[in-house]
């Protein structure tokens, strides 16, 4: 598999006044050319972190470890100058943030802002931005996309401004799209619009993408690479298919268990629910993070915690396969 991107001990970490918090600890990953690697987990696992730090938006107290190496297109863009990452940013790699209406201006309208874009990286002149930018609100199925692009952000539903975040996102023709949960606070049918939308972006651009989600019913037939962070760290990750079939941490197994089902709670009487929660920031237990809310811990995890280690096709950090 040719690589799009290479990431190598990833950490990220927050400096507060009594103590330091690991966002990222130690993670390694390869993002393949056209492929689908979603990132899945609970809030506060560190997926969000993840991917703004391969984009350098971690702001202070946070720092990306001096060690941490991220390669796209033979160099490290972690060393590279801030000018030059600015170059990258929105041109060559490009993020679809998780509050679209928190990333567009409000004082001006969302075609000037498209069109700001395309000057800025592709030296276009203001009348062909502004065409250009109402023909990237009309490839992501906008209606009237001619007259939307004179909307301001507050005239667009929730739906169509989240278009238009992936119309900002897409505009300069990417190659590496970072999704960071794009489907959050949508409805199922807007949600699976926009699925179908990436998704077809994606394959007919040859873009690679990381979609970030918490929820893992999404990916199926969506996602090619699933990805299972917890507390920071790397769980498990594998082919979707197998992880959404064949699960192996007892973490992942928990999350798709969570997941609603028609006749489950007429069967059972109660949803399954993960006891307790995601360990809170600067508090993470000994050992393996997840033992105190794991259902096979046994002694040994909360003492030593274990590697990611191969099993068929899949890596899993457990006791279980150790």
């Amino acid at each position: 598999m040719t690589a799009a991107l290479e990431v190598k001990n990833l950490s990220t970490r927050f400096h507060m006044v009594s103590h330091t918090v690991r966002a990222v600890d130690d993670v390694s990953f390869t993002l393949g050319e056209n492929e689908i690697l979603a990132i899945a987990g609970e809030s506060g696992s560190g997926k969000s972190a993840a991917i703004l730090s391969l984009l350098r938006l971690i702001p202070p107290p946070g720092e990306i470890d001096p060690e941490s190496r991220v390669f796209f297109e033979g160099r490290d863009i972690l060393g590279i100058g801030e000018k030059q990452m600015n170059g990258l940013r929105g041109k060559r790699i490009s993020m679809i943030f998780q509050e679209p209406s928190a990333s567009f201006n409000p004082l001006f309208t969302v075609g000037s802002q498209i069109a700001e874009v395309l000057r800025v990286h592709l030296g276009l002149s203001k009348a062909e931005s502004a065409r250009r930018a109402g023909e990237a609100l009309a490839q992501v199925r906008i209606p009237n996309a001619q007259k939307r692009v004179r909307d301001f952000p507050f005239q667009l539903s929730g739906g169509m401004l989240q278009r238009s975040m992936i119309a900002l996102a897409l505009a300069c023709g990417p190659r590496i799209l970072l999704a960071d949960e794009p489907t959050t606070a949508l409805d199922p049918t807007t949600s699976l619009r926009i699925l179908e939308l990436l998704k077809e972006k994606t394959q007919g651009a040859g873009m690679s993408m990381i979609f970030v989600t918490h929820d893992l019913e999404l990916l199926s037939g969506f996602a090619d690479r699933i990805m299972v962070m917890y507390a920071g760290r790397i769980f498990e990750s594998g082919p979707a298919g197998l992880m959404l079939e064949r699960p192996l941490h007892p973490y992942t197994q928990d999350l798709l268990a969570a997941i609603p089902r028609p006749g489950v709670f007429k069967d059972s009487g109660r949803l399954y629910s993960i006891q307790g929660r995601v360990p809170a920031a600067g508090s993470r237990p000994s050992g393996c993070a997840y033992h105190p809310r794991c259902r096979l811990a046994s002694p040994r995890c909360a003492q030593e915690e274990p590697d990611l280690v191969q099993k068929e096709n899949s890596f899993v950090r457990c006791r279980l396969y150790v």
